[in-house]
C-alpha cells in the first residue's frame, strides 16, 4: 500500500440538493420550498456537521457515536468542537 502524501486531505466536503422537482416528496414531507432543499456536510473523521439551508443543523461525534444516532448540535459540551 502506498504511503499517504504529506499534503493529503484531512476532511471531506459534500453539497447535496435533496429536492424533488417533479414528485416534490421531500418538499412536502419537510414543508420546504424546492430552493430550500440543500445541505452541506463536512467531516474530519471525528465529527460530521450537516448544515441545511432551511432546517436545524446536525452534529455527530463519530468516535462516541459511529452509528450517528445522537445529534449533539445543541449540546453545550460540543460548543467548541
Amino acid at each position: 500500500m502506498p504511503d499517504t502524501p504529506a499534503r493529503w486531505r484531512d476532511a471531506a466536503h459534500v453539497e447535496y440538493d435533496f429536492g424533488d422537482p417533479i414528485g416534490r416528496a421531500a418538499e412536502e414531507a419537510l414543508g420546504l420550498a424546492s430552493d430550500d432543499c440543500g445541505l452541506c456536510v463536512i467531516t474530519d473523521g471525528r465529527f460530521k456537521y450537516v448544515h441545511f439551508q432551511a432546517l436545524a443543523p446536525l452534529l455527530y461525534d463519530l468516535e462516541a457515536d459511529p452509528q450517528q444516532l445522537e445529534n449533539v448540535a445543541d449540546d453545550p459540551a460540543y460548543a467548541e468542537a
